[in-house]
């Protein structure tokens, strides 16, 4: 199987990753409802840290659900997109350390490191959605970073929530354009 082969069965099975994405864009609506209880930062935080933790797992389960192969173990680039999305569990440290020091500004930083993450995935997944999400959540999250920072567990999540809800739907309509393609071609 050649290069162009590979990646166009891994967009098929993974379906550009979408069940990883519906997960985002519920985790970020639980963020910002729990902004509606009262309770130490900290604890916010620690919510926060237990929320990204369980992100993977129930990503994989929705892609179960979904009959969508997120793993794509047969694919040799299933490997590099593994590592990609892996490669925020290094950036743990940082966010410990924003734990402890500044608890206010970890939905920030949370949002800047998803935001980054997501940009190579646009290449990967021949996906214009990606390279939007990455450019409006590192945009939307320097502003609340830098200007709206007393809303960062209020308001900064229901955004980031749009934003991942804004890319499903453009995944969904980049997956069933793909699919029309392919059915085109097979006739």
């Amino acid at each position: 199987m050649g290069f162009l082969e590979m990646q166009n069965d891994l967009i098929n099975k993974t379906k550009r990753g979408l069940p990883m994405i519906i997960v985002g864009m519920f985790f970020w609506l639980i963020v910002g409802l729990l902004s509606f209880f009262e309770m130490h930062i900290k604890m916010h935080g620690l919510l926060l840290f237990i929320g990204i933790s369980i992100i993977f797992p129930l990503g994989i389960l929705l892609s179960k659900m979904m009959k969508i192969d997120m793993v794509a173990k047969d694919n040799p680039l299933s490997v590099l997109s593994g590592m990609l999305g892996a490669m925020q569990l290094f950036f743990t440290p940082i966010l410990m350390v924003i734990f402890v020091d500044e608890p206010q500004m970890l939905p920030f930083f949370v949002g800047i490191l998803t935001g980054a993450h997501f940009f190579p995935f646009a290449w990967v997944y021949k996906s214009k959605a990606f390279i939007f999400q990455t450019v409006a959540i590192i945009s939307i999250a320097t502003i609340f970073g830098f200007v709206l920072t007393e809303y960062l567990f209020s308001i900064f999540p229901f955004v980031m929530s749009g934003v991942y809800f804004i890319t499903s739907v453009w995944l969904m309509k980049e997956n069933a354009l793909k699919a029309e393609k392919g059915k085109m071609i097979l006739s």
